[in-house]
């Protein structure tokens, strides 16, 4: 009975030891035929066709962030002006404005974007009283802020 026994068991270990076999054959098929795929793309690629971005691209690029930057900073200066203007002096004031403006709960004034900004000069040229005349327009906003592009 225990010679059947080990005979089960070493046909087991036999037929386990194929089959790990057969799956270690299979994977390295598959490597080499990936490899040669990639080298295959590798020689048809030319490398003249591989795109490195030029000093002058990257330069643009950084001036294009730098523009946009000016622009957001000049943007909250004005509207920090504004906020003064309608009485909102400290900055839990104008946070405060802010918030209830774009319904957000907003803790700092860089965290607002572009379209943001433009609607809260909307905001305070509706509700700012009439004889105010520091609230400066959008208008005048989307002006200056072409200004300080072309300074740039």
């Amino acid at each position: 009975m225990e010679t059947v026994l080990l005979g089960f068991c070493l046909i087991s270990l036999a037929l386990s030891s194929v089959i790990v076999l057969i799956e270690l054959v299979r994977d390295r098929i598959k490597h080499r035929m990936v490899k040669k795929q990639k080298e295959r793309v590798k020689k048809a690629t030319p490398t003249s066709m591989v795109v490195q971005p030029s000093a002058a691209l990257t330069k643009q690029v950084l001036s294009e962030e730098s523009v946009s930057l000016q622009k957001k900073a000049r943007s909250l200066e004005l509207l920090d002006k504004q906020l003064v203007a309608l009485g909102y002096v400290s900055i839990e004031q104008q946070l405060g404005f802010i918030n209830w403006a774009l319904n957000s709960q907003r803790k700092s004034l860089n965290e607002i974007d572009g379209k943001e900004i433009r609607h809260l000069f909307k905001t305070i040229r509706r509700y700012s009283p009439a004889e105010t005349p520091n609230v400066i327009s959008p208008a005048t906003v989307s002006n200056s802020a072409v200004a300080v592009a072309s300074q740039a």
